[in-house]
C-alpha cells in the first residue's frame, strides 16, 4: 500500500501499491508521475526534496511557505486525493 503522510508544510509518500508486478504498476506510476513532476513546479529555495530509491520514499517540505508555494502543495494533494479515489485499496492519505 502507498501511503501519504500530509503536514501542514509537507507530504511524505511512501510503499508500494502492489496493484500488478514491478514495472507494471499503474498506480505506482501514476504517484510517481505526480510526486516526480511536482518537483518542477517550485524553485530549489522553495523546497527540499528527499527521495529514496532503495526504499520507495519522496518527501517534499516547504522552506518558503508563502501563499503560492501552499497552493502548489495544495496541488499535488489533489491529484494524489484523484487517484485515490479510483484506486483508495491501493492508496491511504492521513493528515497529520
Amino acid at each position: 500500500m502507498i501511503v501519504i503522510e500530509i503536514w501542514d508544510n509537507s507530504i511524505k509518500v511512501s510503499g508500494h501499491a502492489n496493484y500488478a508486478f514491478k514495472g507494471n504498476d499503474l498506480v505506482c506510476a501514476a504517484i510517481s508521475a505526480i510526486t516526480q513532476s511536482s518537483v518542477t513546479w517550485f524553485s530549489k529555495n522553495e523546497i527540499k526534496v528527499n527521495k529514496n530509491k532503495k526504499i520507495p520514499i519522496f518527501k517534499l517540505s516547504l522552506i518558503n511557505d508563502k501563499k503560492e508555494n501552499k497552493d502548489k502543495l495544495n496541488l499535488l494533494i489533489k491529484q494524489l486525493q484523484f487517484v485515490q479515489k479510483s484506486y483508495n485499496k491501493y492508496i491511504k492519505i492521513t493528515r497529520k
